[in-house]
């Protein structure tokens, strides 16, 4: 892995106008977030998920969020980019002494640079320069995080219904729902479909060194 991000450090390296951007005012993330959220939108089907920043609410949220966690020094946006045209985004979230990634994308068109990995890499070492302790995946099992660390938190969620009527309907709303989630997926993404999609357990941090 350290060989490999060495070699595509020194290709992308060669391109003229290329950097690593890392942006935390206010004025800079609302600028610049539509930016990431586009490279979301077309990363993510390729990777068999979709993004959730296609529901309106969620994007709005984030939006108004960004905004608040900036001003406690909890969220940043990183980009990599050539020139003006940003070809991969991740979006972090800062906690005490840790760093958390929450989502990424890049532009397939510049799939062969590995941008993504690259702007990963960035992102690390600026969280160790920095002084972070740690550097937390989040939940998740995806594989490309394996690439970077082995250790793993595993979350469990346990939900008890009550005996009553009222028990047993929130019981069978939730089955539906789940079942629901299961569906749309699989018919959104017919085909190479894993279990990765639906569900996620587990979840992996590292430091790097």
């Amino acid at each position: 892995m350290k060989n490999t991000i060495k070699r595509k450090l020194k290709k992308f390296d060669r391109i003229p106008d290329s950097c690593f951007q890392e942006l935390s005012s206010d004025a800079e993330l609302c600028a610049h977030f539509s930016e990431f959220v586009h490279l979301n939108k077309l990363s993510l089907p390729r990777r068999k998920v979709l993004s959730p920043f296609l529901h309106t609410d969620f994007l709005t949220f984030h939006y108004n969020i960004l905004r608040v966690l900036n001003e406690k020094g909890m969220a940043k946006l990183c980009f990599l980019r050539v020139g003006d045209t940003a070809i991969a985004g991740i979006y972090l979230l800062l906690y005490r002494n840790k760093v958390c990634y929450y989502q990424s994308g890049f532009d397939p068109a510049w799939g062969k640079a590995s941008p993504g990995t690259l702007l990963m890499y960035h992102c690390i070492k600026s969280a160790y320069e920095g002084g972070a302790s740690e550097f937390d995946f989040l939940q998740g099992d995806e594989e490309y995080k394996r690439n970077w660390t082995q250790r793993k938190r595993t979350s469990v969620k346990i939900t008890i219904y009550s005996s009553s009527s009222k028990g047993r309907l929130l019981s069978h709303i939730d089955n539906c729902t789940n079942k629901a989630k299961r569906f749309y997926t699989e018919r959104a993404f017919p085909k190479g479909l894993g279990k990765r999609q639906v569900n996620f357990v587990t979840a992996s941090r590292t430091r790097t060194t």
